[in-house]
């Protein structure tokens, strides 16, 4: 078991509020010298809690959808469902794929260009595995708010909400080439990347506020490993009685201090927010909470617990 303490979980939160923040910057705000967040940083890396720095990319302002496909298999082996897994990793539209308890069996997170991308996608995975697959669902992101980890400093601080609209922002050759190493590592320094794409640090960072202004590049996190955290991930999929009670949800969500994120989306159901708490218990008591809140506004819900998860990334 891995034991925090109340400066590394506050060294955590100012990185996933912005990893590409400065040391001092990150000093300043935990009360701990430059020297001090260095060295924890590098120790939450050897312990292996952080796995990495990650910038999440507008797709919607790039023109491209995020697609979510639930499915509940039938009849599946050990073997065979590894032979799945393997199958869905390498296609390089996945960027999420998670095998899950409760009302799915598996999550395969997409980027596609357009609906008709989407379906040849989707009619190439049925065609392999149509006679294992008992059913399964589509849900299209509309639009996908991030809240962060408010629970590791257990406080309602500010934390920045990202909202994926539609926009007219392009990017072109050299942008897509440092959001890509963006994506891979968030605090990767202004010179490291001039040189992989043979330009200077001043290009580089005039392109990168450029793109953080325009909202393409929408946020810096870490990404923490949940299971040495002794973290579970769960997501619910609330169908409501009427679309325009979501505003209400989402602004308890946003309060709501284990919700990292909340799609609103195109689907059998309308809202789909993302928890990351201690045991089934606390989940349980979030599910308990939201129905006394808000019993009267949903029509349905279910829920899955994301119990190995394969594959995740923020830009396609």
């Amino acid at each position: 078991m891995v034991t925090l303490t109340k400066a590394d979980r506050a060294i955590l939160c100012e990185l996933d509020c912005n990893s590409r923040q400065s040391l001092s910057s990150i000093g300043k705000k935990v009360r701990l010298k430059k020297e001090s967040v260095h060295y924890r940083i590098h120790q939450l890396e050897k312990k292996g809690i952080i796995q990495g720095y990650r910038t999440i990319v507008s797709l919607a302002k790039r023109g491209k959808m995020h697609v979510e496909l639930f499915l509940r298999f039938h009849n599946v082996t050990v073997p065979l469902r590894n032979e799945m897994v393997a199958f869905f990793s390498r296609l390089p539209e996945v960027i999420d794929l998670a095998l899950c308890k409760g009302s799915w069996d598996l999550l395969i997170g997409m980027v596609v260009n357009n609906i008709h991308e989407l379906n040849a996608l989707k009619n190439r995975i049925f065609d392999n595995f149509t006679i294992y697959i008992a059913s399964s669902s589509l849900s299209i992101s509309i639009e996908t708010y991030f809240f962060g980890r408010k629970y590791l400093v257990g406080k309602d601080i500010h934390m920045t909400q990202h909202i994926d609209t539609r926009g007219d922002e392009r990017t072109d050759e050299i942008d897509e080439k440092i959001l890509s190493i963006l994506a891979q590592d968030a605090r990767r320094n202004l010179l490291d990347i001039a040189k992989q794409i043979g330009s200077t640090p001043k290009i580089i960072a005039y392109r990168i506020r450029k793109m953080e202004k325009s909202n393409i590049i929408q946020k810096y996190t870490a990404a923490l490993d949940m299971e040495t955290l002794e973290t579970t991930t769960y997501k619910l999929l609330i169908r409501l009685k009427e679309c325009s009670h979501r505003k209400r949800f989402i602004e308890y969500f946003h309060r709501q201090p284990n919700t990292v994120n909340v799609r609103e989306v195109l689907a059998d159901w309308n809202i789909e927010p993302t928890f990351e708490v201690e045991s089934q218990k606390q989940f349980h008591r979030i599910v308990k909470e939201i129905e006394d809140l808000f019993g009267e506004s949903i029509m349905t819900h279910t829920s899955l617990m994301l119990d190995q998860i394969y594959k995740t990334s923020y830009y396609s």
